[in-house]
């Protein structure tokens, strides 16, 4: 399936499930189409809300370029998500840009844990795993996007092209110019 939210809604609930996190959310960021490259809007999430706004750790995850995982927010300098959260662990996603070799931020997965410690090395390892397969998922998800979008282009320039050859077969050298006029516009019309 390429329903993109559906994908990602697994990966998700695989997340939680293999890492123990108690909630969490994945993010995906909107691609600019004329640079190719990847902003920090958010396209769309699953879990919780992000409420618009990057946290702190998640935008050092993103400059980093590295998973961040704070073990107790107790202790920590950064601010726990929202309520009740003692641990953090936040992976970056990353999908092929448009160069080849060239890949960037996609999004992030954020989980989030009710105790100090909740996750670990393996926790991290899991979820960097996760992250590939929501990279594919993205990358498989955007080429669709842009076959399905050159497929609509390129039916309208056939339509077009369709119009333009109407009007040459009913066009004459020797006909009046209202009357190729008149047929020019009808063709546009149809």
């Amino acid at each position: 399936s390429l329903d993109l939210h559906y994908l990602l809604k697994l990966v998700y609930d695989e997340a939680l499930r293999t890492t123990s996190a108690d909630c969490g959310t994945i993010l995906l960021f909107n691609l600019d189409l004329h640079t190719g490259k990847a902003t920090q809007d958010i396209r769309f999430f699953v879990g919780d809300d992000p409420q618009g706004v990057l946290m702190p750790l998640e935008q050092l995850a993103l400059i980093s370029d590295t998973p961040q995982m704070v073990v107790d927010f107790s202790r920590s300098e950064f601010q726990p998500p929202h309520v009740g959260i003692q641990s953090a662990l936040v992976v970056p996603i990353l999908w092929q840009g448009l160069r080849e070799g060239e890949s960037q931020h996609g999004g992030l997965i954020c989980l989030h844990g009710k105790n100090p410690n909740q996750f670990d090395v393996t926790a991290t390892e899991i979820t960097q795993s996760l992250a590939v397969q929501a990279s594919v998922a993205l990358n498989n998800a955007l080429a669709f996007e842009d076959q399905s979008r050159r497929g609509a282009l390129l039916t309208r320039e056939l339509e077009t092209f369709a119009y333009l050859i109407d009007v040459s077969r009913k066009l004459r050298p020797v006909q009046a110019l209202d009357y190729a006029l008149s047929s020019i516009a009808s063709a546009i019309q149809a």
